[in-house]
């Protein structure tokens, strides 16, 4: 009887026309394949497959997936023949699983991207700034290569009412803007991130896909505020981080509703925000007049892959 692997991991090379991927993986790893095929050619194929005593995929899914399109024909793996079949399942789920219960230390993370190409793997962490400004220009902001991404909810800039995408006819008609006596700023809770979220989607092509879980996040570490009237309707928000080792905030997203623009909330938001203030912004994008407006001051310009980014900086 062959003995278990118990006590030490042993990498075999398997041909992958050998492998078999697990029928039913409640894992859709589709859109990944394509980068983890790029890094796989970049750095090589590092972390192995594990696979079950008859070579069906416990983990490594897309990288199976990747390996296969780039032409490789063996794939490095661990066989778990120690685990029964209750104890497979249980480790296919896990492994995907804890990943979730992690997060991002902005701080390290950084310093680790300060040297980093990201536009390579088209990664996408940051954002761009949006403003309290006329939008009507927005369309020039947009680049050849953007993708939008699935958005399931969008706020119509005329009425406010939030619906399904697919509820939304697009017509050419100038957005109505709406006056706003009184609002305040306050720490947003989580019965905001509806209307925050379609804000930000409404908005993507200039600020960037906001995931709903960074939206939660930030909710839960009091880093994310919005301008809300006296109805608590949310006219817009402003998502941060402050660095630990100087303090500084870092505006990841700020954004007001297109019909509430042209109302001061965009300056009040920035007012409210301790100090010193760092974001950044494309050259090109009129939102520059706006954050010149109120005081920030240009630090530098850096480069990015697709344009120049303007870095500004606010001390008091």
């Amino acid at each position: 009887m062959k003995e278990k692997n118990t006590n030490k991991l042993e990498i075999v090379y398997v041909a992958i026309d050998k492998i078999k991927p697990y029928k039913n993986n409640p894992r859709n790893n589709k859109k990944a394949i394509d980068k983890v095929a790029k890094s796989i050619q970049e750095y090589g194929f590092k972390v192995p497959c594990v696979l079950d005593s008859n070579f069906v995929l416990i983990t490594g899914h897309t990288r199976y997936e990747a390996a296969k399109k780039i032409g490789m024909k063996k794939v490095p793996c661990i066989i778990a023949d120690d685990l029964s079949k209750d104890k497979v399942r249980e480790f296919r789920i896990a492994d995907n699983k804890v990943a979730e219960y992690s997060e991002w230390d902005f701080d390290k993370l950084e310093q680790e991207l300060a040297n980093v190409d990201l536009d390579e793997f088209n990664f996408d962490f940051g954002v761009e700034m949006s403003e309290d400004i006329d939008w009507s220009k927005v369309e020039d902001l947009s680049e050849e290569s953007y993708r939008p991404p699935e958005v399931n909810n969008l706020r119509c800039p005329h009425c406010g009412h939030i619906d399904s995408k697919a509820h939304f006819v697009k017509v050419n008609i100038p957005v109505l803007r709406k006056e706003v006596k009184k609002f305040k700023i306050r720490y947003a809770k989580s019965k905001d991130i509806d209307a925050i979220k379609a804000i930000a989607d409404s908005n993507s092509k200039s600020i960037g896909f906001v995931l709903r879980p960074a939206l939660e996040e930030a909710v839960e570490n009091k880093k994310l505020i919005v301008a809300v009237d006296e109805n608590g309707t949310v006219l817009g928000f402003c998502n941060y981080n402050i660095r630990k080792k100087d303090d500084m905030l870092v505006i990841y997203e700020i954004c007001v509703d297109a019909m509430y623009r042209n109302n001061g909330i965009a300056k009040r938001i920035i007012k409210k925000l301790p100090k010193p203030i760092m974001l950044k912004c494309p050259v090109d994008n009129e939102s520059n007049k706006f954050y010149k407006r109120i005081g920030f001051e240009l630090i530098r310009i850096d480069e990015g892959k697709k344009r120049k980014l303007n870095v500004w900086e606010l001390d008091e």
